[in-house]
């Protein structure tokens, strides 16, 4: 019958229909087959309500009752941890939660105004074989606030099998998503789906909000398609989408169907690649609702879109056509603004088109140095993680002057848990770069913090030296507006002082302010 689910177990009635055997085992399967929990009921007539604990929060397990004749088998889904408010989140942490939530939602569990944070990057591990579940479906949606808080997900399939396709198939009232981002290799293949997108199929209030939201990979649809939002009548703020379209009706870069007509919402600082594969012209940022003439962008804010033959641009005011050379340029990065930055160029995962700052499950900070004595100091660091394991911690440095030479690690072996603290014997009157840096145990990428300057004089001036570094000429901005540094220390004395437009020296560099 149906049951009651918590964080750590469930309650769950049970009926026996042959009185001749009252004897009742329950048995509690992962979804790897193995038997995590088993129960004994002796004296079992005809009703019982059993109530099972010690489970783990928001995850999928499969119940098997048996009263020696015949036995019954019942998925259920225990419930997340957590009141679900914005100042203490439900945390998400594994794809089986994700999983777990699109089971709960689409037998009936809203979340209406609960917040859901995610806490690390997430593979989904899904192909044709093992697609993904879309979280809310027809008459279900879901009211919460997702919020992936920058962290990464990869490998999302949709197949063909729902009104609503997309990581998300139906957003209700109140319900917001934000900061969630695919790369690498995702596709939702819909061919027959009436509203799809890479990141929401359906989305129909006005009171939510779509905002930092990001899709790299492949969507088909039957009606509305979009690289992002199939339909989405909410707000869209700083969006970006680089997607491959096939089939639909109203297909858009961002919004298969803009829903938004309103001088205080709408679409801006978005940018897509829209890419038809069949084809037939693809919107690139959305088409308007039937019926509608005007359509005014969020606060004005302009938008961008990748040009091509088969791109038109539906929506005429605030959106913009750009080259691929144009949206793979510094420029572009800075007509967008920030939180958008640009890709790698050693390494780049989204193509070289901008990219947001995605966090990476630690947050490393490099800290400034001090003078022991004078040809030692004590470089310093700092790192914030989600409780994942670490491998190694240390700085690593290199002469500042050669940019040929490759830097240096020394292991963190001072014992402090979230810091470095690393001795190192230097030069003087030579200029070194030194950064902190993680290893994650389940990666052999390092994680770095800034890159600082690191030089100690001739004559030692103790206390913890500052870098400024020199800003070259042709990133600095037109303006004539005051740059204030605070709490600059040189020497062993605090200083404020306001740095008007000009060319200064500070700890024997050259500093540019316009």
């Amino acid at each position: 019958e149906q049951y009651h689910t918590s964080a750590d177990g469930f309650t769950i009635p049970i009926i026996n229909t042959d009185n001749d055997y009252t004897s009742l085992q329950i048995e509690i399967w992962d979804n790897d087959g193995m038997i995590v929990r088993e129960e004994q009921v002796a004296h079992f007539d005809t009703y019982a309500v059993c109530r099972l604990t010690g489970l783990d929060s928001a995850t999928q397990y499969t119940l098997r009752a048996t009263n020696g004749k015949s036995s019954a088998c019942k998925e259920v889904v225990t419930d997340f941890e957590g009141i679900g408010t914005q100042q203490f989140p439900h945390i998400v942490n594994r794809t089986e939660q994700l999983r777990a939530l699109a089971f709960l939602v689409n037998n009936g569990e809203q979340y209406t105004t609960h917040h859901f944070n995610q806490d690390c990057d997430l593979d989904l591990a899904c192909d044709s074989l093992h697609p993904w579940v879309p979280i809310g479906a027809y008459g279900m949606s879901f009211r919460g606030v997702y919020d992936g808080k920058n962290h990464k997900l990869t490998n999302l399939y949709v197949d063909d099998h729902y009104q609503y396709a997309g990581f998300f198939g139906l957003i209700g009232a109140d319900g917001g998503i934000v900061n969630v981002s695919f790369l690498g290799e995702n596709e939702v293949n819909a061919p027959h789906s009436m509203y799809s997108g890479g990141i929401v199929g359906y989305q129909k209030y006005y009171s939510t909000l779509l905002s930092q939201c990001f899709f790299h990979g492949k969507v088909s649809g039957g009606y509305a398609v979009g690289g992002l939002f199939g339909y989405a009548k909410a707000p869209i703020v700083k969006c970006g989408a680089v997607v491959q379209f096939s089939g639909g009706e109203k297909r858009g870069g961002i919004a298969g169907i803009a829903d938004n007509n309103s001088s205080n919402d709408g679409i801006g600082r978005c940018y897509s690649v829209a890419i038809p594969t069949d084809g037939k012209p693809v919107a690139g940022i959305a088409n308007p609702k039937d019926g509608w003439t005007l359509y005014f962008p969020f606060q004005k804010v302009d938008s961008y879109y990748q040009s091509g033959d088969l791109v038109t641009n539906e929506i005429s005011n605030h959106m913009y056509p750009k080259t691929e050379e144009e949206m793979k340029s510094k420029d572009f990065v800075k007509l967008l603004l920030p939180p958008w930055c640009a890709d790698s160029q050693e390494n780049p995962i989204n193509e070289g088109y901008p990219v947001f700052k995605y966090s990476s499950g630690h947050e490393v900070f490099t800290r400034n140095y001090e003078i022991l004595d004078d040809d030692k100091v004590m470089l310093y660091g700092t790192y914030f993680g989600t409780g994942e394991k670490i491998k190694s911690k240390g700085i690593e440095y290199r002469l500042s002057y050669d940019t040929s030479s490759s830097y240096i690690s020394i292991e963190d072996t001072s014992g402090l848990i979230t810091g470095m603290a690393v001795p190192l014997d230097v030069l003087k009157d030579v200029y070194y770069l030194y950064r902190a840096y993680v290893e994650p145990a389940n990666s052999d990428t390092r994680i770095y913090g800034e890159e600082k300057t690191l030089y100690v004089p001739k004559e030692d001036g103790g206390g913890i030296m500052v870098d400024i570094p020199e800003i070259p000429a042709d990133e600095c901005p037109e303006t004539n507006d005051v740059y204030t540094i605070s709490g600059l220390r040189i020497g062993s004395g605090f200083d404020t002082r306001t740095l008007k437009p000009g060319v200064y020296v500070v700890n024997r560099k050259k500093v540019v302010v316009r």
